[in-house]
């Protein structure tokens, strides 16, 4: 029972410290159990549910919402089968969430469309894992792991959720800037998604937030407006910096009309690749304006050239169920 209080108390510093910077809202309790639908099939009487969070997706008037199993291991508690059996157990919640009424009143709006998955968010506490985690999810026996049709379970590791973290300590950095480039409240930021060909974004007032979908990709748009000033930060996840990368990077912000619409544009790197990326970027500018035969006094040639580069601020934050449990304020 000690464990799984201490995995609430991460729960709750996650909605508020973490997920609540990409717009992702906690609904019912955290921390609590509740009844199996499928109990000859799930050999159980109860499921734990550690959190669930909601955000609306942008190109469908659907309303997803994450069943959370929130997992805190050390670096040798990282294992092929540990990872397993938590994709069995979630499996199974996932299944019957999906049927139980009594799991939908309290976790889910009626008034909405509703898309219930799951995700395993394996938190490293002690940050010492520095194994390939996508080499251990590949021996994984998928065949155990019974989900819906319609439904699935996303993997959040170490590497990504370092990740999630980069972005977050990022915003933060800039909402607190006093001088340089900085972000207004985040009242008046949202992720961005394009206007694709085949999907038209029906929910642009409410959906603000960074789908899972969009916080594993390549690069992180957020998009602000202050008064009249607008603009775009782009959290690059690659590390890879070569100059046909950056061109073809380029050449998406153009096609998007991120280029066309007078934004202050900052793209934000990894420390690490950071020195490369301003070499090859410089270079990709270049070489992207005069494949186009942008003329000197063009709009688009003044847009990529005041294109801002920046590095990810470092972080020394960490979650530990053992430390959480030793708080006694």
């Amino acid at each position: 029972m000690a464990e799984n209080v201490n995995i609430g108390a991460i729960a709750e510093e996650l909605s508020h410290e973490l997920f609540h910077d990409f717009f992702w809202q906690p609904i019912g309790r955290m921390n609590h159990d509740w009844n199996c639908e499928q109990k000859d099939v799930h050999s159980c009487q109860k499921h734990p549910c550690d959190v669930v969070f909601y955000y609306d997706e942008p190109y469908e008037q659907v309303r997803t919402y994450l069943h959370t199993d929130l997992k805190s291991y050390s670096k040798e508690s990282i294992s092929k089968t540990a990872i397993e059996n938590a994709l069995i157990s979630l499996a199974k919640q996932v299944a019957c969430a999906n049927i139980s009424e009594n799991w939908q009143d309290e976790h889910t709006h009626q008034q909405h469309q509703s898309s219930i998955q799951g995700m395993l968010f394996i938190y490293n506490h002690d940050g010492e894992y520095d194994s390939d985690f996508n080499e251990l999810l590949d021996k994984i026996d998928l065949s155990k792991i019974k989900l819906p049709n319609d439904s699935r379970i996303y993997v959040i590791g170490p590497e990504e959720i370092n990740w999630f973290q980069l972005i977050k300590l990022q915003m933060q950095h800039y909402r607190g800037a006093s001088r340089g480039f900085s972000l207004p409240n985040q009242d008046q930021c949202s992720f961005y998604y394009p206007q694709l060909s085949r999907k038209i974004n029906t929910e642009r007032k409410s959906s603000k937030a960074a789908t899972l979908e969009t916080l594993l990709a390549p690069w992180v748009v957020l998009k602000h407006q202050s008064g009249t000033e607008k603009g775009c930060v782009v959290f690059y996840k690659r590390d890879s910096v070569r100059v046909e990368e950056f061109i073809y990077f380029i050449d998406y912000l153009r096609y998007y009309s991120l280029l066309d619409e007078n934004y202050e544009l900052m793209v934000v790197f990894k420390s690490e690749c950071y020195a490369k990326a301003l070499q090859n970027f410089q270079k990709a500018k270049q070489q992207y304006l005069e494949e186009i035969n942008a003329d000197s006094d063009s709009g688009l040639r003044q847009q990529v050239e005041s294109i801002n580069l920046d590095k990810f601020v470092k972080y020394t934050q960490c979650y530990s169920a053992d430390e959480i449990g030793m708080n006694y304020e």
